[in-house]
């Protein structure tokens, strides 16, 4: 895919996302589709369409991931593997243990697609906790709202499916 049809499809995914977010926002406040769907299921929907997504671009289509994974998380990844210590032996701007946690990821399948895979899975454990913590803050109406529009959110899987950025680990350990 070239730059360009990258542009385009990242363009066409996030036209789709502004048209269907203030339905899904009309419909969830108006309880019509919240009640018929319980917590859990929209929960395992969010896992489902973001490995189907994953599965989707760099499975099917085969599309490289690109950025910050291919060019830096990766080799550093690799190093770790090869036993090398960040900051010691390589030089690394992220935080130590974010080579570390890539290299897990790339021990069971050699490709910066793992890396991106770990991103989706962290997402995945922050929605299950923060969901946990809201079901009992929020009222059932405002927190099923919330539920079902990051569901649908194109920058949830433009960002993190897509662009593995996995800033979403942050947000699992503050959950």
């Amino acid at each position: 895919m070239t730059q360009m049809e990258s542009f385009v499809a990242r363009g066409a995914l996030g036209l789709i996302g502004a048209l269907i977010t203030p339905y899904v926002g009309r419909l969830s406040f108006a309880g019509q589709t919240t009640s018929r769907i319980s917590n859990r299921a929209m929960l395992w929907l969010f896992a489902l369409s973001r490995l189907a997504f994953y599965l989707l671009v760099f499975v099917l289509l085969r599309l490289t991931p690109r950025g910050d994974i291919p060019a830096v998380y990766y080799p550093f990844a690799l190093n770790v593997l090869a036993g090398l210590v960040p900051y010691r032996d390589f030089l690394c701007w992220y935080a130590p243990l974010h080579s570390y946690i890539d290299a897990f990821a790339v021990f069971f399948w050699r490709s910066p697609a793992a890396i991106i895979l770990v991103a989706i899975f962290a997402e995945i454990v922050m929605l299950v906790i923060w969901s946990s913590i809201a079901k009992s803050n929020l009222p059932q109406r405002t927190f099923r709202a919330a539920l079902l529009l990051y569901l649908v959110s194109p920058i949830s899987i433009l960002v993190v499916t897509i662009d593995g950025k996995n800033d979403v680990m942050i947000g699992m350990f503050l959950a």
